[in-house]
């Protein structure tokens, strides 16, 4: 099956006005999956229990998902985001939402946080 930039609706590389199968699964499906912040992108990892007689089993790290509102000074509203929580302390840190995004590179934050990124950087060059 082949997807096109239209189809996905999103800023991804394209060779010859296709996007390559790995890329996709890498992007695409990252934003579909239940467990991945929406803000940061962290998702599950996988690694091994091992007992004290070094017996090892296969086990998932979660992340620590939290419902959160943040308000957007910028965008003048409340968004409501599942993230991590490592992530909230984090965009405290930065000083809020509008701050954690504009100081994140576009290509480190998932799709749904870069559509968030564009829109309140429109909305500050408009307040200008």
């Amino acid at each position: 099956m082949i997807f096109t930039k239209e189809f996905l609706n999103i800023e991804l590389l394209i060779l010859d006005d296709y996007i390559t199968l790995s890329y996709i699964k890498a992007e695409f499906w990252r934003d579909k999956m239940s467990r991945v912040c929406e803000l940061s992108g962290k998702s599950v990892m996988t690694g091994n229990n091992v007992s004290k007689a070094n017996n090892r089993t296969r086990r998932r790290f979660l992340p620590n998902l939290q419902k959160s509102s943040m308000h957007s000074s910028a965008l003048g509203k409340t968004l409501q985001f599942r993230v991590a929580a490592s992530t909230i302390r984090t965009v405290e840190k930065k000083g809020g939402i509008d701050s954690y995004l504009i100081g994140s590179s576009k290509s480190s934050l998932p799709i749904k946080a870069q559509k968030l990124r564009s829109e309140i950087l429109e909305a500050k060059e408009k307040s200008k």
